[in-house]
């Protein structure tokens, strides 16, 4: 019996949360972003992320439309993956947003409903 995952939902919060929710796919678009090309520049920027899981989260990213493979015509024929053309305008925002710190918490709030009574 298959596994059925995601929210069911077209909006994009939900389908952002759906391709970047899986572990370590956040940390791989922001190194793409950052200039990262190469598996191995991948694979050095997350060093406890499995060559396996980095493999699986890549092709994800590519079925998603967020990633894209271009075959270099060099001697070494490597692979070099880029953000897909225009989709890494609506990435970027929300991978540096999650890079700032959240502002103070207010002196009210969150922290009177932890209080015991």
């Amino acid at each position: 019996m298959g596994e059925k995952t995601g929210y069911g939902q077209y909006c994009p919060i939900t389908r952002a949360v759906e391709v970047l929710g899986e572990r370590w796919s956040v940390l791989i678009v922001r190194d793409l972003l950052c200039g990262a090309t190469r598996f191995n520049e991948l694979a050095r920027g997350n060093p406890r992320l499995s060559r396996t899981l980095l493999s699986k989260r890549l092709r994800q990213l590519e079925q998603a439309g967020i990633g894209d493979r271009a075959t270099l015509e060099t001697i070494d024929d490597g692979i070099v993956i880029r953000p897909v053309a225009g989709r890494e305008t609506g990435a970027r925002p929300l991978v540096s947003g999650l890079e700032e710190e959240p502002p103070a918490p207010r002196r009210r709030g969150w922290r009177r409903w932890l209080r015991r009574e």
